[in-house]
């Protein structure tokens, strides 16, 4: 591979079809608080696995490196290599999140987002124009579906005025800012979505919901029949304005069950004619199932694979498997880009070098054992990169 593909793949701009706002800090981040950003384990000693894993002691060494570059010095990196944590994380914060991202995306080449506005909660969130300005990005927006109806069940007293709400808000997504839907019913008991729930039972559900709400305790949309019923409506909105559906599949929070989150459950969904017109996106490469994710991606014309690069937290070895399956299998068109980069700038910069170090790499066996070209190749990855989401989620119009 000659160094003018190389430096084609770089200058390609990244659209991160997969993120979520950075998160308001009031006080500096330590250790500890800083580590649990990268990890879905919890408990107290949630830090120590963190620091353990081959994804963070991959993404200090590299902060580690900018940094350097930004305050002078030499103190982050040892004379045996091991990286100071603290030091790192002193550097980081004393620069602050704004700068530190601005620097960043430039060298990610990282030009426009597809954010989920569903996490972290709103009173968390950093502003999405503020986060724009900062990286110099593009954004569009989803609407997370089943957060959505948790906020809506205090404005509602009954089943009847809640799906009135619901639908009022997603007759025209478009004219509410919003380019699509995002749903997390994977984490929520799985991902096989049924539309023929009895009414009773559907309103059963969410009298139980409403009391508990009235109790004061938080709404969680986890009844099934309740939640089924109101998804599917929504992905009924969804296609009747064409508009993309982003699926959890897989690896993600804590609580997934992931003999629930396989991909092959949502064939029923993709199947349905009466939803022909959304094009459903499964995200997080579908890891572990990523080769189901593929295949479903390869044969369906409403489905596409979500390539994340950045969370799972997974080492170089593990992505490499991954993108090798996905590429290998779907086709070009069918497949987009991620970092799933959420709370610090951090996650969106890891994804953006890694993905184009282990693209680049495939694609170089690819050529030299003559399977495709270089200008295959390019086209390829602007199509992964950029192309496809930017056309899947309206940025364009």
């Amino acid at each position: 591979m000659n160094s003018s593909f190389l430096e084609e793949l770089e200058a390609i701009p990244l659209l991160d079809n997969h993120c979520h706002p950075f998160e308001v800090t009031t006080t500096p981040r330590n250790l500890e608080s800083y580590l649990n950003n990268f990890t879905e384990a919890h408990g107290v000693e949630s830090h120590i696995k963190a620091s353990k894993s081959i994804f963070v002691r991959r993404l200090m060494r590299k902060i580690a490196t900018v940094l350097q570059s930004i305050v002078g010095g030499d103190g982050f990196i040892g004379a045996d290599g091991r990286i100071d944590y603290e030091k790192v994380i002193a550097a980081r914060e004393e620069i602050g999140d704004f700068y530190l991202a601005k620097r960043l995306f430039e060298k990610g080449n990282i030009r426009s987002l597809v954010i989920d506005t569903g996490y972290p909660p709103a009173n968390r969130a950093v502003d999405l124009e503020t986060m724009a300005d900062a990286t110099s990005t593009k954004y569009r927006t989803l609407l997370r579906i089943e957060t959505h109806i948790e906020a809506l069940f205090s404005e509602v007293d009954n089943y009847d005025e809640l799906v009135d709400h619901f639908d009022a808000d997603l007759t025209d997504l478009r004219k509410g800012g919003y380019s699509g839907l995002k749903s997390i019913a994977g984490y929520r008991g799985g991902l096989n979505i049924a539309s023929n729930h009895d009414r009773q039972e559907v309103i059963a559900g969410f009298k139980e919901l409403k009391d508990l709400q009235n109790r004061g305790e938080k709404v969680r949309l986890s009844n099934r029949p309740l939640l089924e019923t109101l998804l599917y409506r929504g992905l009924s909105h969804a296609s009747r304005q064409n508009l993309p559906v982003q699926f959890h599949v897989g690896y993600g929070d804590h609580d997934v069950d992931l003999a629930s989150a396989n991909p092959n459950s949502l064939r029923n969904l993709l199947e349905d004619e009466s939803l022909a017109g959304a094009n459903f996106v499964l995200l997080h490469n579908c890891w572990p199932f990523f080769r189901e994710g593929a295949f479903l991606a390869a044969i369906y014309p409403n489905a596409y694979i979500d390539l994340s690069f950045g969370i799972p937290f997974l080492s170089i070895d593990e992505m490499e498997q991954v993108a090798k399956a996905i590429i290998g299998t779907t086709p070009s068109n069918h497949i987009v880009y991620s970092s799933d980069g959420v709370r610090l700038p951090e996650i969106f910069y890891l994804s953006a070098i890694d993905a184009r170090a282990i693209v680049g790499d495939l694609f170089s066996r690819m050529v030299s054992r003559g399977e495709v070209g270089e200008q295959d190749c390019l086209e390829v990855a602007t199509e992964i990169f950029f192309e496809n989401a930017w056309k899947l989620y309206g940025f364009d119009e």
